[in-house]
């Protein structure tokens, strides 16, 4: 397990037993509100207490009773909210629900994770033929430029030869050297 993972569970994990706590710590309280709390009335078949232990729902409000004499709890220091005798939390349930809770964060994980897998092996297919695609074209390119130059150097030795055997580089040269003659020439009888 990676550590990441691990905190991540333990964030969750902590998140969720804060929630059971001050649900059943809002239920001790006597606040209602739809779906804030589970209902703190026993079951029928624990009569050996009183109905004065239990919240009274009026309403919106609820009322929750001080205990019985009998039943108070002796300390030198009261507390004034204290709200009685508390029930018995079943914490098997608490421990079942929590671990059930991870068991479904771990399944919602392992789902993105997939997907995210299977996405990220998409993209690599993807980058992959895009980068095979661009490399033959990048062959193909550079065939041209070589097959251009290629051609075009033998069009310039064409060139090169058919200037130096024509009959009109001969006359070229010719008429190169009668113009340098009259220079000489003129330079001397000036």
């Amino acid at each position: 397990m990676h550590e990441k993972e691990e905190v991540a569970r333990l964030i969750m994990s902590n998140a969720h037993f804060t929630k059971e706590l001050n649900n059943h710590l809002v239920s001790l309280n006597g606040a209602t509100s739809a779906g804030n709390a589970p209902p703190l009335r026993p079951s029928q078949d624990s009569s050996d207490r009183m109905d004065s232990e239990y919240p009274i729902v009026h309403g919106d409000q609820t009322v929750t009773p001080e205990p019985a004499v009998d039943q108070a709890v002796h300390t030198s220091q009261t507390t004034p909210s204290t709200p009685g005798l508390l029930p018995p939390f079943d914490w098997d349930d608490f421990q079942c629900r929590y671990e059930r809770a991870l068991a479904e964060a771990d399944g919602r994980e392992r789902v993105v994770l997939d997907e995210f897998e299977q996405l990220s092996r998409y993209f690599r297919n993807w980058a992959s033929a895009s980068a095979t695609h661009d490399n033959g074209r990048a062959e193909k390119r550079l065939q041209t430029r070589q097959r251009y130059v290629a051609l075009s150097e033998e069009t310039m030795t064409q060139k090169q030869k058919h200037f130096l055997t024509s009959p009109i580089c001969d006359h070229f040269d010719t008429f190169v050297k009668r113009k340098a003659t009259l220079a000489q020439a003129a330079n001397a009888d000036g």
